[in-house]
């Protein structure tokens, strides 16, 4: 409060000594808006002239000081109050790939790169490289494959192992399809497993392990045990009626969504609750594929497995009844893909549309809502290519064959 009062007076002596050495007719009037306009932090460099002025020497009436001072206090803002942060709005960054080289996985906050360069296509011969960036494009180091490997299947590891990578060949010697595994770990040295046995891809979410073992999804807590079974139908050789389980995200640290999925199908999802050991399918869910949870509600688009669908919907985790959210139908016509994407604060839903004729564009949805509250066209030349989910900072890494778009509303 002294603070607060020292510099009124300051301002008001500078003022009215204005007064003085101009026309002594003036009043507050007359006093222009870049003087009542002068912040605190510069009348408080003047504080010490503006106290030594003997009270004598301040001119001016009671009514003209306290005019000068009202309209000071009214435009007064402490120094020390919150300023609210001006929106910075849409973040767009493209990291491009150096010469004969593409994107292969994103993980941790890391870009893997693919270096062909030294690869021949047509021989099977010679070797990839890969080389790990980070969100900076600065290099952190490369792993030399096998002679000969060549795979872009890659899968999320845990324990210090930052991914797979699988490849199945043709022996020629013993006349067998042979698989063999890369394990990159995340010190980036290099492991080979080859042999019949295909390792458990673990991963980690929610503060439990899982990993798929052919249709069942299974918990690696401690010792393996099926949580989830996929389930078959005698004689169906070539899978048109089997279902598997697959992970999909925690909803807390109890509970997890998770998908069947099936030959040309969407067959459902569901929630698996630890502290029960019960596995629960949503009613109807059929064709809707879950991408986001917020406040205990499960968002989720009906689609097909041969296109892409913009009906939205919400299901209630303890209910698990289900409502119509929003509905962009209206995105598919002339469209080629439409995606839909939620970061783990569930802040917001990002809406992905691609077309040959519009380009690739952003859309920021209200999860409270259904709204579109903002929205973003990319630069030309950018097309959706896949995403691997979002960094640490909440930006949506989409790969775009040439490189790797990092976007954030």
């Amino acid at each position: 409060m002294k603070r607060t009062v020292t510099v009124l007076l300051a301002i008001s002596a500078l003022l009215l000594s204005a007064c003085d050495a101009g026309t002594a007719e003036s009043t507050s009037d007359d006093i222009s808006p870049e003087i009542m306009a002068i912040s605190g932090s510069s009348a408080i460099q003047e504080e010490a002239a503006a106290e030594s002025i003997a009270p004598e020497e301040k001119t001016g009436t009671l009514t003209e000081r306290e005019t000068i001072i009202k309209g000071f206090e009214e435009n007064y803002v402490p120094e020390t109050e919150p300023q609210a942060e001006a929106s910075e709005g849409p973040v767009f960054r493209a990291i491009e790939c150096p010469e004969n080289n593409y994107v292969l996985y994103a993980v941790d906050d890391i870009i893997v790169f693919y270096d062909t360069s030294n690869y021949n296509y047509e021989k099977s011969t010679g070797y990839i490289t890969l080389d790990f960036t980070d969100l900076e494009s600065r290099p952190l180091g490369s792993v030399k494959l096998p002679e000969g490997f060549y795979s872009t299947e890659s899968y999320k590891g845990t324990d210090g192992v930052l991914f797979y990578l699988s490849d199945e060949y043709y022996d020629e010697e013993t006349q067998q399809i042979e698989s063999v595994t890369v394990k990159i770990n995340e010190d980036l040295s290099m492991e080979v497993m080859d042999g019949p046995d295909t390792p458990d891809y673990v991963f980690e979410a929610g503060g439990h392990k899982f990993a798929n073992r052919g249709i069942d999804l299974y918990c690696m807590d401690g010792e393996p045990k099926i949580l989830i079974p996929g389930y078959t139908k005698e004689g169906d050789e070539y899978g048109f009626y089997t279902r598997s389980i697959a992970y999909r995200f925690p909803i807390d640290n109890d509970r997890f969504v998770y998908s069947e999925v099936g030959y040309e199908a969407i067959p459902g999802f569901g929630v698996y609750d630890f502290s029960t050991g019960k596995a629960a399918d949503i009613p109807d869910s059929k064709d809707r594929v879950p991408f986001g949870v917020k406040d205990n509600k499960i968002y989720s688009v009906r689609t097909a497995w041969d296109g892409f669908g913009a009906e939205l919907f919400v299901t209630d985790t303890d209910t698990l009844d289900t409502e119509p959210f929003a509905d962009f139908s209206r995105w598919l016509d002339g469209l080629t893909s439409v995606f839909f994407f939620m970061p783990e604060s569930g802040e917001y839903i990002i809406a992905i549309t691609d077309s040959h004729e519009m380009g690739m564009k952003a859309y920021r949805i209200s999860t409270d809502s259904g709204e579109i509250t903002d929205e973003y066209d990319f630069p030309e030349g950018y097309y959706f290519y896949t995403s691997y989910g979002f960094t640490k900072n909440g930006e949506l890494m989409i790969d775009h064959r040439d490189g790797l778009i990092l976007f954030k509303f």
